[in-house]
């Protein structure tokens, strides 16, 4: 009896456009293999084709086909010799936008948030008179209606009993 071995997606080659899929992959590597140039040409139709199925909601706007032509000239490391209905740009590969950088705030009580913590600020700078009064009656029902909240009474009620 022969013996199966799992292969996991881990050991699998990476994909370079995920959201197409590993099969969509496969067929690009199979008609990069293709020799005849007339089947190979019907077999990138063919794919573009099913890629727009995949993504079609995503992919909703007129320059679909352009994106679709380049995102299989770039599955296949631009090696695909057929003829694009439409003039392939490689630069597009790294179209990635940067990550934005997270801002990080000395935050005192963390359950409440930096905003709550800032309204807290403002309304003590203010001078005492109506208008703090009003405020601080909003901030403190704000407070209130935070620790409140479901997970809020656990994470509370865990750390008085830790005292």
């Amino acid at each position: 009896m022969m013996e199966r071995q799992m292969e996991y997606n881990t050991e699998r080659p990476q994909l370079i456009l995920p959201e197409y899929g590993r099969a969509v992959h496969e067929a690009v590597a199979h008609c990069l293999a293709i020799e005849d140039p007339a089947e190979r040409q019907a077999c990138a139709e063919q794919i573009v084709r099913i890629m727009a199925s995949v993504v079609q909601e995503r992919y909703a706007q007129e320059d679909t086909r352009r994106k679709l032509w380049n995102h299989l000239a770039q599955m296949s490391g631009y090696q695909l010799d057929v003829d694009y209905p439409v003039e392939i740009d490689p630069q597009e590969e790294n179209s990635h936008p940067q990550p934005m950088a997270y801002p990080m705030k000395s935050i005192h009580r963390r359950q409440f948030g930096y905003l709550l913590e800032q309204a807290v600020a403002y309304v003590n700078s203010l001078p005492y008179d109506e208008r703090r009064e009003a405020l601080s009656a909003q901030v403190d029902s704000l407070i209130n209606r935070a620790v409140s909240q479901p997970d809020m009474k656990e994470s509370v009620s865990k750390k008085k009993k830790k005292r």
